[in-house]
C-alpha cells in the first residue's frame, strides 16, 4: 500500500544526498516489480573511487531508513501462518 512515487523520490534523494555520489550520471531508481510481500526497488548510482564501498552502502541504508521513517513508509516483513495439527497418540 506504499506510495510508489514517494518511495521513488525518497530513494533518489537518499542517493543524491550521499557526498560520494556523482551528479553525472545522476542516481537512478527502478521499480522492479511486486514481491511476495513487497514492492521491489533498485537504487543505482556512481561514486567517486571504490575504496569505501561498505561505508557508502552503510550510509545509503541509514539515509533510506531515516527517510522511510520520516515519510511513514513501512518496510514489509514476510508473515507466515503456521497451522499445527495434533495427531492421535498411538495405542500401546
Amino acid at each position: 500500500g506504499s506510495d510508489t512515487a514517494l518511495v521513488n523520490r525518497v530513494l533518489e534523494e537518499a542517493a543524491q544526498s550521499n557526498p560520494m555520489a556523482l551528479d553525472d550520471p545522476p542516481p537512478r531508481v527502478h521499480f522492479l516489480g511486486f514481491g511476495d510481500s513487497s514492492l521491489d526497488f533498485d537504487v543505482r548510482f556512481f561514486v567517486r573511487g571504490t575504496g569505501s564501498l561498505m561505508k557508502i552502502r552503510h550510509e545509503l541504508h541509514m539515509a533510506i531508513d531515516n527517510a522511510f521513517r520520516k515519510h511513514n513508509v513501512e518496510i514489509p516483513f514476510p508473515q507466515r501462518d503456521l497451522h499445527v495439527r495434533s495427531m492421535a497418540s498411538p495405542v500401546t
